[in-house]
């Protein structure tokens, strides 16, 4: 219902302030429904999520908290578009994350008509911009899955930036 997608983003995260920051998305707002974004949560802890509506939605995110306050990471996240939780991958520094599922009732497409945004959201609530904490670099995307080939690359690259 999706198209396959993969995203880069090379990012510092902060944890001063307790909020879901928004790294990468084409997230709806409360007048344009669906879309897609990836987030830090305020534990640290990935959450990659698609939504057509509030009740058609796929929610996945890292059952651990993997990122570090000021340390410098390389995020790549896949998605294969079968509207299932189990087409996510996410991946850190190269390593792919094990993942757990809040929501898997995606039912019709999440593509939308949102402005793509980078280190925000408009979000679903009204006055939240989901504002990301401390520093993004380079974000790319394709529309396609990336190999795990290309994943090694990315991350070796990116340690020479």
């Amino acid at each position: 219902r999706t198209d396959q997608f993969s995203v880069l983003a090379l990012m510092v995260p902060r944890f001063t302030v307790a909020t879901i920051g928004t790294i990468v998305g084409k997230y709806g707002s409360s007048t344009v429904n669906g879309g897609w974004r990836l987030t830090k949560t305020p534990s640290g802890e990935l959450e990659f999520d698609f939504q057509n509506t509030p009740s058609s939605l796929i929610v996945v995110f890292t059952t651990t908290p993997p990122l570090v306050a000021n340390l410098a990471a390389v995020i790549i996240a896949t998605y294969d578009g079968r509207s299932a939780a189990d087409g996510v991958t996410l991946y850190i520094d190269g390593v792919s994350q094990v993942l757990s599922v809040s929501s898997n009732s995606l039912t019709a497409t999440a593509k939308t008509t949102a402005a793509f945004q980078v280190g925000r959201s408009a979000g679903a609530i009204a006055g939240a911009n989901h504002e990301f904490e401390g520093a993004l670099g380079s974000i790319a995307v394709w529309r396609r899955l990336l190999s795990t080939a290309e994943i090694r690359k990315f991350t070796a690259l990116a340690g020479y930036l």
